[in-house]
């Protein structure tokens, strides 16, 4: 009789199978490690017998039974629980070392237990489904302990309310604060739930035109553990979110908040919201906004020079003071409500970027040429060729096409280049340096947004959907910590998330009466996995 589903291959990196074999009417309990047999080339699987149950149905563990023996005592042999404890010692180390398990046992005193089991369940199945938990917790510890049906799950969902997620994301933002900038970033979760308000039709980042619930995040700059989220009520619109987030910051208590934010941001409004309000803030700036286009005319040529090398990021980089307006409240002006302040740009310039890009708009444009003469060019072909070509009248009504050499040059003159604008950075290393710091946020958290598969989430009601998705928040803040210590350590070169869990999850243990347990050897790869997390490991084990 089988407890658990047969593997689906022979993959060391995951934890045995638990199984139980009848033999002689009594129930014997194994572990099942697959493997791959060279010589006969297929998949193989040892069994390790652990234990049995008695008349009783009380477990026998048969390593305690041998040892009794051995040691002729009459110790109680029967184990009340054998359960795989190695991942949960990892996640339930890091919760309380980032303040997750203090800040939600504050907030949610009732339920805490039960949003970290969830979550913790989330993490080490990569999925967003709630519906296998009991399954799993029958053979994995966890800080709840018990089974969650699914009325009950439904009930917790609903009772993570609104007013005490507030005041856990303060919690988490000043725990944040005392060591790091805080990003802000907008993404998008698909969604395929009709009954949730939130849900529209719209583009998101990457061009989807898929149903979509778009949120606002604050992430560490340093750390990548996100603080705080919320479900944004309409499309994503990156010129008009940050009046109201700025509104958010303030009801957070986050006076010290810097902005980090792509180009998509930058408009005469969204400036004049942060430096009334006196944010700190660096921003992308496109090529085409004219203080811009200005400066790369004027710097352009010698921009490549050696003393502008910054050697660390093979670019080359100029500065430049630069006074902005802001419009004020200030009604006593007479002429003009607007102020400038001091702002620094920095124009960078990319030799390979600039080589990249002339290489792909020369091909781009030729094969619209080409396209153009075969009677197949595209709209947006015929766009380039009204663009970058004059039409020359030919014999029979037919145009040939001549390249408009002024305008080409005049755009290629642009390539390599990017902008940023900052209130606050002087020197431009240490812009590109923050500035790059959150192009790996935004990388790092949509992979592992897709690690949770949160496009479908199986919620049909707001209510239910956003406790859903707090918990699938919590699985998230641990799963990036993981993935920075990952990143930090080079452990990817080795091991997925998934692989990483799997090495150390097969650590097993053995609970007897009066709370008393033991635990299955550890291995010297295993002992390493948790050093790199600053765990001893046999000394939880041993106290």
């Amino acid at each position: 009789m089988e407890t658990t589903q047969a593997p689906t291959s022979a993959d060391n990196s995951k934890p045995p199978k638990i199984r139980e074999q009848i033999i002689n009417g009594v129930r014997y309990v194994y572990q099942d490690h697959p493997f791959w047999d060279k010589n006969k080339k297929q998949a193989r699987h040892k069994r390790v017998y652990i234990g049995h149950y008695d008349k009783d149905g009380k477990f026998v563990d048969s390593k305690k039974l041998a040892l009794s023996s051995q040691n002729d005592t009459n110790k109680n042999n029967f184990a009340k629980t054998c359960k795989f404890v190695g991942a949960t010692i990892l996640l339930n180390t890091i919760s309380k070392a980032i303040g997750l398990y203090d800040d939600l046992k504050t907030c949610y005193p009732l339920i805490f237990d039960k949003i970290l089991s969830l979550a913790y369940y989330l993490v080490m199945k990569n999925t967003n489904q709630f519906h296998g938990f009991n399954k799993w917790e029958k053979f994995h510890v966890n800080p709840f302990g018990k089974p969650l049906f699914s009325q009950k799950i439904s009930e917790l969902l609903s009772d993570i309310s609104e007013d005490q997620k507030i005041n856990f994301f303060k919690l988490q933002i000043q725990r944040r604060l005392a060591e790091e900038y805080l990003v802000y970033d907008t993404t998008s979760i698909f969604s395929y739930s009709e009954m949730i308000k939130k849900v529209k039709y719209s583009h998101n980042k990457e061009g989807d035109n898929l149903p979509q619930i778009n949120l606002a995040l604050i992430i560490g700059e340093k750390s990548l553990i996100p603080v705080y989220y919320k479900l944004l009520s309409e499309n994503i619109n990156d010129l008009t979110t940050i009046k109201n987030f700025i509104i958010d910051t303030k009801f957070l208590e986050m006076p010290y908040f810097h902005f980090f934010m792509d180009r998509g941001f930058y408009s005469a409004e969204n400036i004049n919201n942060l430096a009334s309000n006196e944010y700190k803030f660096i921003i992308g700036v496109k090529n085409n906004i004219s203080i811009v286009s200005n400066f790369i005319d004027n710097y352009a040529v010698g921009i490549d020079c050696f003393d502008n090398l910054l050697d660390n990021y093979d670019v080359y980089s100029h500065s430049k003071m630069i006074y902005l307006p802001f419009k004020t409240n200030d009604k006593s002006e007479i002429e003009s409500n607007y102020k400038k302040f001091r702002s620094y740009l920095h124009i960078y310039y990319d030799p390979q970027l600039a080589y990249t890009a002339k290489i792909s708009f020369q091909k781009k444009v030729k094969q619209a040429i080409k396209n153009f003469y075969d009677n197949k060019a595209s709209s947006k072909e015929l766009i380039l060729i009204n663009k970058y070509c004059i039409k020359i009248n030919h014999s029979n009504n037919l145009f040939k096409l001549k390249i408009n050499n002024e305008i080409v040059d005049s755009e290629s003159k642009k390539f390599g280049f990017f902008s940023l604008i900052s209130n606050y950075i002087k020197d431009s290393k240490e812009a590109l340096s923050i500035y790059r710091n959150k192009d790996i946020i935004d990388k790092s958290f949509a992979n592992l947004k897709g690690r949770f598969n949160l496009r479908r989430p199986q919620v049909h009601s707001d209510e239910n959907y956003e406790g859903a998705l707090f918990i699938q928040f919590i699985a998230l803040v641990i799963t990036f910590h993981i993935h920075n210590k990952m990143k930090i350590n080079n452990l990817y070169s080795n091991y997925s998330l998934e692989e990483l869990l799997g090495e150390i999850d097969s650590i097993q243990r053995f609970e007897y009466e009066k709370d008393t347990y033991r635990y299955s050897e550890i291995t010297k790869k295993q002992i390493e996995i948790f050093n790199y997390f600053d765990i001893n490991i046999n000394e939880i084990i041993n106290n």
